[in-house]
């Protein structure tokens, strides 16, 4: 056999292990969102897993379900265990964007994980960061 083809047969032997220890390391966030009563309204969720993105690119994924009563649960599953940060609102008219005013001030209720504060701009990155481990997660938010 030539080196290079034990090369390619290590390298593939290697991500297949990597490939499963991965797919091992996956778990679920459960995510609580206490909003006002909305009537037929959506709370859409952004997770976030880098401070170098954190909410001025699209979060890696998304998530939203239907607001009911004042209190709103949206899970994922599937996710790889890291550092992430959460941004929620409540999509009160169901357009699929997080609305503004004439002065740019946000016109539907916002949240971030940790209840991360805005003061003068967005949150801290590290203000907001959550860890998703091997167990599940529980988070509770607060929309302002």
């Amino acid at each position: 056999m030539t080196l290079r083809f034990l090369q390619t047969a290590l390298l593939v032997v290697v991500l297949a292990v990597s490939t499963q220890a991965v797919a091992a390391q996956e778990t679920e966030l459960r995510i609580q969102v206490a909003h006002p009563l909305a009537d037929d309204a959506e709370v859409r969720v952004g997770l976030y897993t880098d401070r170098s993105n954190w909410l001025d690119e699209e979060p890696i994924v998304g998530g939203l379900a239907v607001a009911t009563d004042s209190l709103t649960t949206v899970i994922f599953t599937g996710l790889p265990t890291g550092v992430y940060g959460a941004a929620v609102y409540l999509d009160e008219n169901r357009n699929g964007k997080l609305d503004r005013n004439l002065v740019g001030w946000f016109k539907e209720p916002f949240g971030f994980s940790r209840d991360a504060r805005v003061r003068m701009g967005p949150p801290k990155w590290n203000d907001a960061t959550f860890e998703v481990s091997e167990e599940p997660v529980q988070l509770f938010i607060r929309l302002d």
